[in-house]
């Protein structure tokens, strides 16, 4: 175990937050890289202009999609961790409360009969609790629900409870984590503590399903919004692409000595101006073709004269 000292939201539930966080951003981010990937390939590959215009928007909209999935997935976590906290201290100080007025009756803390049903009780009405302990102020353990044959509680209990700032602190460690009081009777001495023990597995559940929910809402929003966008692609510059093609085929055939192919009376403005340039571009390479093949021919005059 680690040892954190402090409230659970600031310390050990930080701790598996900070744990929580990374698992989740490695999740998130191995599923955005491949889709990265995907795209990419599929852009540098020769596909159609609105194919590329598509790629990119849904590129776009992925990308969005994750950060807005990590930062609910970040304040799930916080607000999930608040809860915890809140029930840990509920209980925690319940109990501390009803312990020490019995040690406010002048009752030893080994000697309050009644302490091990309540301690059951706390227990059975919080099924997220896995042991609730009471042990005196040299860690000897009085008092365990469920039972415990360990006779001492933890090393590291008794050093968090002495170096404690607060009325509470807390360890986090690996599978669970503790939430400890100390208790004080009706003279303020200090006479022992009360932990509460908690498992990690329900805080991990909770966070890896709500992780694999937002990660399928993202994936069927990119689908949806996907599928949508090459449609608005498609439709937006069905008209574009078609005069793209045809100007590709009129600057092919310029090149290759061809006519025009016939006018459809769908030509656009652009794809006009485009065969206009064409048209420039080819006369004045024949210009240049007659100056060359002028020069040539004042150089065989010259070399006859000679």
């Amino acid at each position: 175990m680690t040892e954190k000292k402090g409230p659970f939201s600031a310390c050990a539930g930080a701790v598996w937050i900070d744990e929580s966080i990374c698992r989740g951003a490695r999740f998130l981010l191995s599923r955005f890289r491949i889709s990265v990937c995907v795209i990419a390939y599929l852009v540098l590959m020769k596909v159609s202009l609105t194919a590329k215009i598509g790629l990119t928007i849904v590129g776009i909209v992925a990308f969005v999609l994750l950060l807005v999935t990590f930062l609910n997935y970040f304040k799930f976590q916080k607000t999930l961790a608040g809860l915890l906290d809140s029930r840990v201290r509920v209980v925690s100080l319940d109990l501390k409360s009803t312990v020490e007025g019995g040690l406010n009756l002048g009752l030893a803390l080994r000697n309050i009969e009644t302490l091990q049903p309540i301690l059951d009780h706390a227990r059975e009405i919080n099924p997220l609790i896995a042991t609730i302990q009471v042990y005196d102020e040299s860690g000897n353990r009085l008092f365990s629900s469920p039972l415990s044959d360990e006779p001492t509680v933890p090393a590291e209990w008794m050093t968090a409870l002495d170096s404690a700032e607060t009325d509470t602190w807390s360890l986090a460690g690996e599978t669970e984590f503790v939430v400890g009081v100390p208790l004080v009777d009706n003279l303020d001495k200090y006479v022992g503590g009360l932990s509460v023990t908690y498992s990690r597995s329900y805080f991990d559940a909770k966070v890896d399903a709500m992780l694999l929910e937002l990660g399928e809402a993202s994936l069927l929003a990119l689908a949806i919004f996907g599928t949508l966008a090459f449609l608005a692609v498609f439709l937006l510059l069905r008209d574009v692409s078609a005069a793209y093609r045809r100007m590709q085929t009129a600057m092919t055939l310029a090149a290759s000595g061809g006519v025009d192919p016939p006018d459809s009376g769908s030509r656009t403005e652009i794809e006009t101006h485009m065969l206009m340039v064409r048209d420039y571009a080819a006369g004045a390479k024949q210009d240049i073709d007659r100056a060359a093949e002028a020069i040539d021919e004042i150089g065989r005059k010259e070399g006859l004269s000679s």
